[in-house]
């Protein structure tokens, strides 16, 4: 029992610094192109529709399965135009997650779990849910977003390598799926590649080219289930996510 906790611990740091990204910029849902590096890598989708929010708020269900048990937990961020806008929380079954604020050469953002003490878990039902957000500063005009059930990845496996000149079919099976599903690549490096809004399917395919872009290596692939909600004039998005990852080896 002490190495999984051990495990979720690092795993749950491990995706912290995935969304970390998110929380960097002005422009929080935008990554540039399809081709980013460093921690402006990360799986969160960018197309609304329109401009890109610059107040930003979700929730990520992520699901692992480790020494044959299997963990579904939450992970929640708030980039409000990089300021302080007082306490972010969001409440799941009853229960209210209050977000960690991070301060850094005077930009603000939130996380859950805090940096800090990474072992914070948020209980999450199995199918989906609805997640309500409150920020004490900044009033929202719509506060729920429903997250997706347990996502599961089908293809590629674990651990299985992967040649960078065929193409590679990601597939999965979600309960309670979100209106939108999406794939993304990122190698050692740090790039990657993100295809969004596929709607409601359980697989997509990077070519053989968008492949041959990475660096070999080792590299994680993703899927994920979503729903986003826009509030306060187009201002503010609401995310509400379903994500699994697979380690890869590209070659």
């Amino acid at each position: 029992m002490k190495s999984l906790k051990i495990f979720l611990s690092l795993f749950l740091f491990s995706i912290l610094l995935i969304v970390a990204g998110c929380n960097k910029d002005n422009n929080p849902t935008d990554p540039g192109n399809n081709n980013n590096t460093g921690n402006n890598s990360n799986p969160l989708p960018t197309e609304f529709g329109g401009a890109a929010p610059t107040h930003v708020l979700g929730l990520v269900r992520t699901s692992v399965t480790q020494s044959g048990y299997t963990f579904s937990t939450g992970v929640g961020f708030a980039s409000l135009n990089n300021q302080d806008k007082g306490d972010v929380s969001v409440k799941v079954s009853g229960t209210d997650y209050l977000f960690a604020k991070n301060t850094s050469s005077g930009n603000t953002s939130y996380s859950f779990p805090n940096p800090q003490n990474p072992t914070q878990i948020m209980t999450l039902p199995s199918g989906a849910f609805t997640a309500t957000f409150d920020v004490t500063g900044y009033t929202l005009q719509q506060k729920n977003v429903q997250v997706p059930g347990e996502l599961a990845l089908t293809a590629p496996a674990a651990n299985s390598t992967v040649p960078r000149t065929s193409d590679l079919i990601v597939s999965w099976t979600v309960t309670g799926a979100g209106a939108n599903n999406a794939i993304f690549i990122s190698d050692m490096n740090g790039n990657s590649k993100f295809k969004q809004n596929l709607g409601n399917v359980t697989s997509a395919t990077f070519s053989a080219s968008e492949l041959g872009s990475l660096a070999a290596g080792d590299a994680i692939v993703y899927a994920l289930s979503y729903n986003f909600v826009l509030s306060n004039n187009n201002e503010a998005v609401l995310i509400g996510q379903a994500l699994a990852l697979n380690t890869i080896k590209l070659q």
